[in-house]
């Protein structure tokens, strides 16, 4: 028999994880921190669930090392852009990312979804 550990520390719906958007980016995204030392208490893992809403782009950044990044695409398509030449990816549901620590990116949605 499997335990419900639904509401548990470690195994959770991530549903369950209130959505926030930083003061000025409200209409761009939503995000929830899944992952962090704060949640369940990683000192090595970040995992952020992260929606683009259609038509907007994120800014360009990148992320200061040890802290990799990991795209997971679940639905819709966009594009990424990567490193200083700003190669693009078209990427759609399924697709994965792997975007080392200190690499420039930026996602746009062209798309209505």
């Amino acid at each position: 028999m499997k335990k419900d550990l639904t509401y548990g520390k470690y195994v959770f719906n991530s549903k369950n994880v209130v959505d926030f958007s930083p003061a000025g980016y409200e209409n761009a995204f939503v995000s929830r921190l899944l992952i962090d030392q704060n949640s369940v208490g990683s000192e090595k893992l970040v995992m952020n669930y992260f929606a683009l809403k259609p038509g907007k782009k994120t800014d360009q950044g990148s992320h200061p090392a040890p802290f990799d990044e990991v795209y997971y695409i679940l639905r819709g398509h966009c594009t990424l852009y990567l490193g200083e030449a700003q190669e693009a990816y078209e990427i759609e549901p399924d697709s994965v990312a792997f975007i080392p620590h200190d690499t420039l990116h930026f996602v746009i949605n062209n798309t209505h979804e």
